[in-house]
């Protein structure tokens, strides 16, 4: 986008949210609430309602948020997917000749690595690496496995 385009649009919101919270901070200010008498009688039964009503502060996560954090934790689910911890794999170039066996250039990232059946590569994977297999390179593609992963890759 065009940042000449943007700015009036951006200052208008700004000038607007300024305004919006500063409207809300002087109404309160102006008239403040008293609180509400409450007997011994009544209080069991507005409790919870008082409860309900004040607001919980949005930065801090709820009990139960909080304690479905610590069993995902305990399970382990904090776990990266594994497409997401793959970098991007390309099949850059395939070479089939009759009189030699076939071979195949493979992008993993930003890195090129020339393969041939039954070749290894060690892919950079979060700090570390992961122990890529070529299996097969056909005319229908070239099949890799990751077997620390359980998975199987075919780049066409």
């Amino acid at each position: 986008m065009n940042d000449a385009k943007m700015f009036p649009w951006f200052c208008t919101a700004v000038l607007t949210l300024a305004l919006v919270a500063g409207s809300q901070a002087v109404a309160q200010q102006s008239a403040p609430e008293a609180p509400p008498e409450v007997s011994a009688k009544n209080s069991a039964e507005t409790a919870p309602e008082a409860a309900a009503e004040t607001p919980a502060d949005p930065t801090q996560p709820s009990p139960q948020l909080r304690q479905a954090m610590v069993r995902s934790q305990a399970a382990g689910a904090n776990r990266v997917a594994v497409a997401d911890r793959l970098p991007e794999i390309r099949l850059r170039a395939c070479v089939i000749a009759a009189d030699r066996p076939p071979a195949a250039v493979v992008q993993i990232g930003s890195n090129y690595y020339r393969v041939r059946p039954g070749s290894e590569v060690l892919a950079p994977v979060d700090g570390g690496t992961v122990s890529l297999l070529v299996e097969q390179i056909s005319v229908s593609g070239v099949r890799i496995v990751a077997p620390s992963l359980d998975r199987t890759i075919v780049l066409n």
